[in-house]
């Protein structure tokens, strides 16, 4: 296999590697580079290689290697996402990339072992591409389009769950606690906090305003004396103060 026909190969594999690096990050990496990462690895990188494994480099013209990478990479993706759909680890970021880089790294692999097949050689990349075979390209653009607009409406459209979070946290020296609430509505919400030992009142407040995806806290003092004690947080959404919307109970350590 000559040196210019590993290179297509070379780059997809070091974009598969790369893509798994970035999902490894500690850090979150900026959305423009997950974007230019991710449509090649979607859209070309898998197909192509699985194509180059099944007709070796050289045997099929750049046209109809480009039209089959692209046809390919979809029906690759459908694949992994009906496989990834049901497994414990569902459809997650670090799972789709994982799964893109081991069909793109595996089939390169068996493309290098089979070597070079019998070279075709054409003035251009376009030359002998019958009108047959530009449909289907264009038709493959047109899928991959679809695809990626309907994931978008389908994502933005979509119900999400809608809840509000509380809970407690003793201090390290065991005088107070930290009571939170987190809104995970869909709008904002003005909560009413009650934190009691049995009906002893240790803080109240009926006007706590939290805008959807904050979070706020405030430190609650406990009560100095002998023995355990059960501390009850309750959250109330509304009017209605005859059952809590969320609570949580925590014993001191006396």
């Amino acid at each position: 296999m000559g040196h210019e026909s590993r290179l297509p190969l070379a780059g997809a594999a070091t974009l598969a590697v790369g893509a798994t690096c970035l999902v490894l990050l500690p850090q979150p990496v900026p959305e423009s580079l997950e974007v230019a990462v991710a449509i090649p690895l979607v859209l070309l990188a898998p197909g192509y290689a699985v194509s180059a494994a099944v007709l070796p480099i050289g045997s099929i013209r750049t046209a109809e290697r480009l039209a089959m990478s692209i046809g390919l990479s979809l029906a690759i993706a459908a694949l992994i996402g009906l496989i990834l759909n049901v497994t414990p680890r569902g459809l997650v970021r670090e799972a789709w990339i994982t799964a893109f880089a081991t069909v793109t790294v595996a089939s390169v692999l068996i493309a290098l072992k089979r070597g070079r097949g019998p070279q075709r050689i054409h003035a251009s990349p376009w030359q002998g591409a019958t009108l047959v075979q530009a449909a289907w390209f264009v038709a493959a653009l047109l899928l991959f389009a679809g695809a990626m607009g309907i994931a978008v409406i389908g994502e933005q459209t979509e119900p999400r769950p809608a809840f509000s979070e509380l809970w407690m946290l003793p201090s390290t020296d065991g005088q107070s606690v930290t009571v939170g609430i987190g809104n995970r509505e869909l709008s904002g919400q003005t909560y009413r906090l009650q934190v009691r030992v049995g009906q002893e009142m240790l803080y109240a407040r009926d006007d706590i305003t939290v805008p959807s995806g904050h979070t706020w806290e405030t430190e609650v003092a406990l009560p100095t004396g002998d023995g355990r004690s059960l501390i009850i947080g309750e959250i109330f959404l509304g009017e209605d103060t005859s059952r809590p919307y969320r609570e949580v109970t925590m014993w001191t350590s006396g």
